[in-house]
């Protein structure tokens, strides 16, 4: 899938899904290749599968949650959401972030500051270079919420967590750059955040799941910085791509177009309107 060989990787999927019918991991990945491939559908029918064998994963039930959410179906993500226990752990961040993000849908940002603000105040180590999504949810509600001072504080313990979290591991991957920029990019520092978005798009370019995903990365950080024009200019290749997506899990959808708050700006531009209506 990574080497854009997609064919024959739902055909290996299929083969394992043969020879171990109730493996709800398989059946798992199967379903988040669909979601990748904008299969929705298929997708939720394969998560629907694997939650019947193991009703209780956290992790099926946020993926299920997200492609709810990338349909915007608030209704179906929140029942399905209802299932995680009501106090995740902290190193559960795809279950927690899920939460959030529907939180943020729904304009209920004090219960995301509420719920992050523990946890980035004290983070355990487990959670790795990961603590940065938290951070990023948690500036993202407290501007909306109108606390902008607030806001720039979290970008810059999360930029701080950041640097220190490279400097000592020695090692990068794309998603932290591109964290790293919407980090410079909340702090107003235009040339570093365009920075880090390029490196990361060099870092992950010819990975066909995760290309895409810094590319739209960068579109997020342009949003931050006002660069309007240029972030709707990237929207139509990614509404097209199939991709794993370090923000929504699933690729952007006109839903999350629609609910995502990022986009904000743009909705009263007739060109955003075309492809936020647009039907999947």
């Amino acid at each position: 899938m990574q080497r854009g060989r997609a064919n024959e990787a739902f055909t290996n999927l299929r083969t394992a899904l043969a020879m171990d019918l109730r493996n709800p991991s398989t059946i798992r990945r199967n379903g988040v290749f669909e979601a990748y491939f904008r299969r929705t559908s298929d997708a939720s029918a394969s998560i629907a599968r694997a939650l019947e064998i193991t009703p209780d994963d956290p992790a099926l039930i946020a993926l299920a949650a997200d492609i709810y959410q990338s349909e915007g179906n608030l209704a179906g993500a929140e029942q399905m959401l209802a299932r995680l226990p009501a106090q995740l752990p902290p190193e559960r961040v795809a279950e927690t972030c899920s939460r959030m993000r529907q939180l943020i849908y729904q304009h209920r940002n004090e219960a995301v500051i509420s719920s992050l603000e523990p946890i980035v105040a004290t983070p355990p180590l487990s959670i790795g270079t990961r603590l940065s999504e938290y951070h990023i949810l948690l500036a993202m509600a407290k501007r909306l919420a109108g606390n902008a001072a607030a806001a720039r504080d979290t970008y810059e313990t999360g930029h701080d967590f950041l640097l220190a979290a490279i400097a000592n591991s020695g090692q990068t991957q794309g998603r932290v750059h591109a964290m790293l920029g919407q980090m410079y990019a909340g702090l107003g520092q235009k040339e570093l955040a365009l920075r880090e978005a390029a490196i990361a798009i060099e870092l992950e370019g010819e990975d066909k799941v995760l290309g895409p995903a810094a590319n739209k990365a960068l579109a997020r950080i342009e949003m931050q910085l006002g660069e309007k024009d240029a972030a709707l200019a990237r929207v139509p290749q990614l509404l097209a791509a199939h991709y794993h997506s370090w923000f929504y899990f699933v690729p952007i959808t006109p839903a999350l177009l629609r609910l995502d708050p990022t986009w904000e700006p743009l909705r009263g531009d007739p060109r955003f309107q075309k492809l936020a209506n647009a039907q999947p």
